[in-house]
């Protein structure tokens, strides 16, 4: 099957500032933090969603789906633009940011209460403290 190759669309004003990768056909979100489009997996910048793969408790595989959910209903509805952060984060992924309409699909997972602010730093539990236990035990 054929795989369509990201649209790249490069803003400069003498130097380059941006890259731009335009939504098209092959666009899936992974979950609420997660998206592949074209030959690329990429970390969605900015904020952090539940996990709905290797969730410690179901509360936060609950939320987790909620958020990717959300995201697709975002991506479903157009006007999508992936904006190219950097080219790696620890798992390989490419980080960019997603815009819905104009808006950074960031802000209004945050907004909703499906995920929250992040920018690197260590990412917290989603799981009421009781129930914060692995997965595996």
């Amino acid at each position: 099957m054929h795989r369509p190759s990201p649209t790249l669309a490069l803003i400069a004003g003498g130097t380059l500032t941006a890259l731009i990768v335009l939504w098209q056909p092959g666009f899936r979100v992974v979950d609420g933090d997660t998206v592949d489009h074209g030959y690329w997996r990429w970390r969605l910048a900015g904020y952090d969603a539940p996990e709905t793969r290797g969730s410690k408790c179901a509360e936060e595989r609950a939320l987790g789906k909620r958020a990717a959910t959300r995201l697709r209903s975002l991506v479903a509805a157009g006007g999508i633009t992936l904006r190219y952060v950097s080219s790696r984060d620890p798992y390989r992924r490419r980080l960019g940011i997603l815009e819905a309409r104009g808006k950074d699909v960031a802000t209004t997972l945050i907004a909703e209460g499906l995920a929250r602010p992040n920018h690197g730093e260590k990412r917290g539990g989603w799981c009421p403290p009781a129930q914060n236990i692995q997965a595996r035990e």
